[in-house]
């Protein structure tokens, strides 16, 4: 909460910087899906998110096109901090864990209920390379994951005040995630499934600092019931990786800086 009051005391000073005179209220605020009727809109940028087990960031690209359909593209990269990922139980690591990568694709429809209220439902599909469990030690153990997600979602956005649209996000979905790894030496490499049900609300805001640009800071939160097959959920001394079936908690919270034309 501290990061996002030390973004909206700075929101002056950034707009100050970005300023244009030909500036136009009336434009998209950079918002996933949202863009006036019957015009296409393009946004391309970057964020950065701060989450309890990482920090990654991303690059997009998106498009709402005339006729109100949008997609949406990003890559993301992510650097695995020694604690693990609390939503899967996963020990803290002695060594620097490798990074992690992957990619999310979406496709929506935007609705404009009202001039100042706008709803885009969406399905967005993830794929997750040691991001969701990764785990490395100096006695050789290790577990690397690849996860699959699909999802289902809807933003609400709220252009009521000039140049600030508030947004909430919700989504629902389902994820695969397959853990290969050896975590007792006794034992060979192995492969362990762990089904998973995931759910995530998203609460932020876009700030427009001209025509062109704009700001969007977030906070995550994230709720994940885990269903490990007999491998993932075995004790380590068994050739297993011990994941937790319990439902758990995650937060994070991030910055997207995008343009958009």
């Amino acid at each position: 909460m501290k990061k996002f009051l030390l973004i909206f005391l700075l929101l002056p000073f950034i707009k100050s910087v970005f300023a244009d005179d030909k500036f136009e209220s009336n434009y998209i605020d950079d918002v996933v899906g949202d863009a006036p009727t019957g015009v296409t809109v393009s946004s391309a940028g970057i964020a950065f998110e701060e989450v309890q087990n990482g920090a990654q960031s991303y690059v997009y690209f998106s498009q709402t096109l005339a006729n109100d359909i949008y997609y949406e593209a990003r890559l993301y990269g992510k650097y695995n901090y020694l604690s693990q990922n609390p939503l899967v139980n996963v020990p803290v690591s002695n060594i620097k864990n490798p990074p992690g990568f992957g990619g999310s694709a979406f496709v929506g429809y935007n609705f404009h209920p009202t001039e100042t209220f706008d709803v885009t439902p969406y399905l967005r599909f993830n794929y997750l390379n040691n991001m969701a469990v990764v785990y490395e030690d100096s006695n050789g153990n290790f577990m690397n994951s690849i996860g699959y997600a699909e999802m289902l979602g809807v933003r609400l956005a709220f252009k009521v005040i000039k140049d600030f649209t508030p947004t909430f996000d919700f989504r629902y979905g389902f994820q695969q995630v397959k853990v290969t790894g050896q975590m007792d030496s006794n034992y060979e490499t192995t492969t362990g499934t762990i089904n998973q049900s995931v759910s995530a609300v998203i609460m932020g805001f876009s700030y427009k600092v001209n025509k062109t640009w704009a700001i969007s800071p977030y906070y995550e939160f994230i709720t994940q019931s885990n269903s490990p097959d007999s491998t993932a959920s075995a004790p380590y001394n068994e050739g297993g990786f011990n994941i937790s079936p319990l439902t758990a908690t995650l937060q994070q919270v991030g910055i997207k800086v995008g343009a958009f034309w």
